[in-house]
């Protein structure tokens, strides 16, 4: 049977991602200008977030992507706590706070996109199969959907072999890609080979927490 999800670190960490993506007109950070768009950031109210939102529409909902590697180096604890932010993703996306798109990468087949919202359950059955990660053919499959994203993150552990994967892959799209991974600290500065940014933590709260303090600075220098 599949270990279920720490419930203490699910509703710890819930409300902060929901109060930081709140909607809207995002703040971003564009590499073609190396400075974020005036215009975005003049439309946006820096007391509500980091996104503005006027409604629960669809319109203005942050996109989130989130690739995570499935190959077989995660598995376990790595997997396991990739599970629970792919868990807070959909929480959000099914209560209309986010458009949150999750693709997996790394398994039998390569790579695929989970449907959203799926039942909550479900995560705790993530797992981390055999195989190399696919991470840059799993960018370079769904390029335009992840392009398009606000938000792009990477949930892995960095024992990659994958030569395409590196910061001006994300770079030549005019998007930025944030490494996450909880376990050795120390495995940040591996994951700096492969992602603009790159946040390691051993408690997992304690990396989300980060992660969020990160997206502020990078989307609303807050």
């Amino acid at each position: 049977m599949p270990k279920p999800l720490d419930n203490n670190i699910l509703k710890q960490s819930i409300l902060p991602f929901r109060q930081a993506l709140q909607g809207g007109v995002s703040k971003r950070l564009t590499w073609k200008s190396g400075r974020f768009s005036t215009k975005a950031y003049a439309r946006c109210n820096t007391n509500n977030g980091l996104f503005i939102r006027n409604n629960t529409t669809d319109k203005g909902k942050p996109k989130i992507a989130l690739i995570v590697d499935c190959s077989g180096s995660m598995s376990g604890r790595p997997i396991y706590y990739a599970a629970h932010l792919c868990y807070i993703l959909n929480v959000l996306h099914r209560s209309n706070n986010i458009d949150a798109k999750i693709f997996c990468s790394g398994s039998a087949n390569g790579s695929f996109k989970v449907p959203l919202p799926v039942p909550d359950e479900m995560w705790q059955y993530l797992q981390a199969e055999h195989g190399t990660e696919y991470l840059s053919q799993t960018f370079k499959a769904h390029r335009q959907e992840i392009v398009d994203c606000d938000l792009v993150a990477c949930y892995t552990d960095a024992d990659i072999s994958d030569k395409d994967l590196k910061p001006s892959l994300w770079r030549s799209h005019g998007q930025s890609c944030v490494g996450l991974y909880c376990g050795y600290r120390g495995q940040a500065e591996v994951m700096r080979r492969y992602f603009d940014h790159s946040i390691a933590r051993t408690d997992v709260r304690n990396l989300f927490l980060d992660y969020l303090r990160l997206v502020k600075r990078l989307m609303g220098g807050q």
